[in-house]
C-alpha cells in the first residue's frame, strides 16, 4: 500500500524521511497518492485496500470530484456530523425567524441562476423579512437595497 508499511500485520506510518509528498490540489489526472491522501485527510484513515483506489481514480476527473466523493460518503457524514449537512447539493434552511420553517418558504422561492447553475432561493419579501428580523447592522443596511430593488421591481411591473 501506498505510504505504509506492515510490521506484524499491523499498519504503522513510515518515518517521516520516507513519506511521500501530500499531492497538491490538482485540475489534471488522479494519482493513487491523491486518493490515498484524500482518505487520510477526510475519513482518517489509510485505504481498506489497494483494490479501493483503483475506482474512486476511475470515478474521480479531478481532485475536487475525489473531494466530493469522499465528503458525500456516509462515511464522512457520519464521522463529521458537524460538517456532513454541508456536502448536500440540496442545501435548504430549516427556519427563518420571522418567515417560517422550508414547508413555508419553499412555494414562494424563486429561481435564479448561481454560478452557472439553477437554484432556488427566497423571494424578496421574505429575505427582507428574514434580514429585519436578524437586528445585525449588516442586515439593516440590505433591507434599505433590497426595499430599493424592491420599489424598482415595483415600477416595472
Amino acid at each position: 500500500m501506498f505510504g505504509r508499511t506492515k510490521k506484524d500485520d499491523t499498519a504503522v506510518r513510515l518515518r517521516a524521511d520516507t513519506t511521500t509528498e501530500q499531492p497538491r490540489a490538482t485540475s489534471g489526472p488522479l494519482t493513487p497518492e491523491h486518493v490515498v491522501w484524500a482518505y487520510r485527510l477526510l475519513l482518517d484513515r489509510e485505504p481498506e485496500s489497494d483494490a479501493v483506489i483503483g475506482p474512486k481514480l476511475a470515478g474521480s476527473r479531478d481532485t475536487s470530484e475525489l473531494r466530493h466523493h469522499l465528503m458525500t460518503s456516509a462515511e464522512f457524514q457520519q464521522k463529521n456530523r458537524d460538517y456532513a449537512h454541508t456536502n448536500d447539493r440540496t442545501i435548504v434552511i430549516k427556519e427563518l425567524d420571522g418567515v417560517g420553517d422550508y414547508l413555508v418558504i419553499e412555494p414562494r422561492a424563486v429561481t435564479m441562476e448561481v454560478y452557472g447553475q439553477p437554484a432556488r432561493v427566497i423571494d424578496l419579501e421574505a429575505l427582507i423579512t428574514a434580514k429585519s428580523r436578524a437586528g445585525r447592522v449588516k442586515d439593516k443596511m440590505g433591507v434599505l437595497h433590497l426595499e430599493s430593488l424592491r420599489k424598482l421591481k415595483d415600477s416595472r411591473g
